[in-house]
C-alpha cells in the first residue's frame, strides 16, 4: 500500500473515531436526561424512547416501544392530539410545540410540554416524528394558582354594586365586572375586551369619555364626575364616575374606572327643587303640620 493511501486511511480512521465519540456523547446525553425523548412512526407508534419513560409512564423503554403513543396520553387529551396531528400534517408543519398530560402506570398525571420535529418523504407523507417532552408541572401549578387568584378577584368586583372597568392607553377595554357588562348588553367578559366606547351603546358620548380618559392619564385621578350613560336597553341613567391612571412599575398603561347609578338621587333632588319652587312662589302661605295639627 502506498504511503499516501496509508495516510488517507489513517486520517479517515481518526475522523470516524471522532464521529463515534460525538455520537456516544449525544447518546449519553439522551439516555441520562430527565426529559422524555421519543421517536414515533407515521402510525404514531413508538420506535424509540429513552429511559425517562420510566419516570413519566412507569414502563421501561422495551415495554413502550411498539405501542401507540396515545396509550400514554390522558384520555381527555387524546382527541385534541389526534386532531392536531391531522392539521399539522395537512399543513406540512415541520415543528410543533404542544402541551398535554401523560398518565403514569400508577395513575399519576404529568403535565408535559412537547417540542416535536416532523419529517416527511419526497411525496410529502409523514415518516417520523422526533419529540422532546419537558415536565411543566410546576408551571401548571403556578398557572392554576394565578387563575384561581384572578377568579377570586373577579368574584369580588362582580359583587360590588358599582360598575368597574379598565382600559389601555388607546381606550380599549381590558376587563370589567358584571354590572358594567350588563350596561354594555354583552354576555361574557371576553366580548368586551378590545372594544372601545365607540363600539358600545353610549357611542354618542364616546368622545367625551375619551377626553376624560386622556386627562386622567395626563394629570391624575378625577372623582365625582356626573354624566349620563345610555344602556344597551335604550334607557339613560346618570352616573357618578371616578377614574384613576392605571400604572405598572410607575408607568401609566391605561385607566381604571368605577361608577355608580345616581339616577334615583338626581330624580329626588329634582323633585325637591320643584317643591321648593312651588313653595317659594305660592300666592298663599303654606304650613306643614304633624298628625296633631301642630305646626
Amino acid at each position: 500500500m502506498a504511503t499516501g493511501d496509508m495516510a488517507a486511511l489513517m486520517a479517515e480512521n481518526v475522523r470516524l473515531r471522532e464521529q463515534v465519540l460525538r455520537l456516544e456523547r449525544y447518546q449519553q446525553i439522551v439516555e441520562t436526561t430527565d426529559q422524555l425523548v421519543t421517536e414515533v412512526d407515521a402510525r404514531g407508534v413508538f420506535t424509540y424512547v429513552n429511559p425517562a419513560t420510566e419516570r413519566y409512564f412507569g414502563y421501561a423503554p422495551a415495554e413502550v416501544i411498539g405501542r401507540d403513543a396515545l396509550d400514554f396520553i390522558h384520555p381527555d387529551d387524546r382527541e385534541v392530539m389526534q386532531q392536531g396531528f391531522l392539521e399539522w400534517t395537512q399543513q406540512g408543519r415541520r415543528s410543533v410545540m404542544v402541551e398535554n398530560r401523560a398518565v403514569h402506570r400508577d395513575g399519576r398525571v404529568f403535565h408535559l410540554l412537547w417540542a416535536m420535529s416532523l419529517h416527511y418523504d419526497e411525496q410529502g407523507q409523514i415518516v417520523k416524528i422526533y419529540s422532546i417532552a419537558h415536565d411543566i408541572g410546576e408551571l401548571h401549578a403556578t398557572r392554576a394558582a394565578a387563575q384561581e387568584s384572578r377568579a377570586w378577584l373577579q368574584m369580588v368586583i362582580d359583587n360590588l354594586p358599582q360598575a368597574v372597568f379598565w382600559k389601555d392607553r388607546e381606550g380599549r377595554f381590558l376587563g370589567c365586572n358584571r354590572r358594567f357588562l350588563q350596561d354594555c348588553g354583552l354576555q361574557s367578559y371576553e366580548q368586551v375586551i378590545g372594544l372601545t366606547d365607540f363600539d358600545l351603546p353610549w357611542r354618542d358620548r364616546a368622545s367625551d369619555y375619551r377626553r376624560d380618559d386622556l386627562a386622567v392619564m395626563e394629570s391624575g385621578p378625577r372623582f365625582g364626575i356626573e354624566e349620563p350613560l345610555q344602556r344597551a336597553d335604550g334607557s339613560v341613567i346618570w352616573l357618578r364616575t371616578g377614574k384613576s391612571p392605571l400604572q405598572r412599575n410607575g408607568v401609566v398603561i391605561g385607566v381604571l374606572g368605577i361608577y355608580e347609578d345616581i339616577t334615583a338621587l338626581r330624580r329626588q333632588e329634582a323633585e325637591l327643587q320643584t317643591f321648593k319652587l312651588l313653595v317659594d312662589n305660592a300666592p298663599d302661605g303654606i304650613a306643614i303640620a304633624d298628625e296633631r295639627l301642630i305646626l
